[in-house]
Parts: C-alpha cells; sequence; structure tokens
C-alpha cells in the first residue's frame, strides 16, 4: 500500500507560493514512500492527503492547507516513526540556543557583570552558533541512524 497521490489544482502553477507548496509536500510523500510504512501509518497520512485533494477554498487557503498538513505529517512521523526531515534537530537546538543566549545575557546583567556577554546581541548570536553545533551532530547521528529523509 503506497501513500495517496497529492492531486494539483489546475492553474496551480500560475501561483508561485502555492506551486513551493505543492513541491515540499510532494517531496515529503516522495521520501515516505520510498521507505517501508505500516498500513496503520498510511493510513494516517492518506486521511491528511485525501483532505487536501478534496479542499475548495482559495489559492490563500489551499497554500496554508498545505503548510499545516505538511506540519502535521513531519510530526507524526516523528513522534510514531521517529523519522526527521533533513536540518531537523538543527533548525530546532538554533532556537534553544538562541533562548538560552538571551536568558544568560539578562542574568549577566542582573549581576552587573560588564562584559561582551552581557551584550544581547553577542548573547544571541553565541547561542545559535552553539544550538547549530548541537542540532547538527544530532542530525548527523540521525542520518547515522537511517532516521533522516532524503528530500
Amino acid at each position: 500500500m503506497n501513500i495517496e497521490k497529492l492531486k494539483r489544482r489546475k492553474g496551480s502553477e500560475n501561483n508561485t507560493k502555492l506551486s513551493k507548496a505543492y513541491l515540499q509536500m510532494e517531496g515529503l510523500i516522495g521520501a515516505l514512500n520510498k521507505r517501508e510504512l505500516k498500513e496503520k501509518h498510511i493510513k494516517a497520512i492518506n486521511i491528511d492527503i485525501a483532505l487536501l485533494n478534496k479542499y475548495d477554498g482559495s489559492d490563500k487557503e489551499l497554500i496554508k492547507q498545505l503548510k499545516k498538513a505538511y506540519n502535521r505529517i513531519l510530526e507524526y512521523i516523528e513522534k510514531e516513526l521517529e523519522l526527521v526531515a533533513k536540518h531537523h534537530y538543527q533548525n530546532k537546538w538554533m532556537v534553544f540556543g538562541m533562548i538560552g543566549g538571551v536568558i544568560l545575557s539578562y542574568l549577566f546583567k542582573a549581576i552587573e557583570y560588564s562584559a561582551t556577554w552581557n551584550s544581547i546581541g553577542f548573547a544571541i548570536s553565541m547561542g545559535l552558533i552553539f544550538g547549530l553545533l548541537a542540532g547538527k551532530n544530532r542530525d548527523e547521528k540521525a542520518r547515522k541512524d537511517g532516521n533522516q529523509l532524503e528530500y
């Protein structure tokens, strides 16, 4: 059993944002079709795709629905199958790093430590770098373990 094919709306090639959303979703579907998935997982994914194929709202609303379905499917496969997209952990840990940098910056300001670390810009950039490195290592581990989708 394969994942249902996403049907493109007529005239979608004229709308660049809609075309990008379709390409992103088709890439995910293609990557998932290359994997051996259980029938229950395929059925769960097919529900989202069937809803998209039946959707008859405006192009702008369809783009929103495509993005929501894309994110729902990614969350589902991460939770159920432990599969992640490329750069998943990198993006996630960059955010954590920036938040950590901001917190450190405020802590240094609170104790009146006057150095470069209490500069919010410096703290965000350092947190971003640390988060990037931590996430990159986790992405590399996921790739080696075969838990990363190639699309």
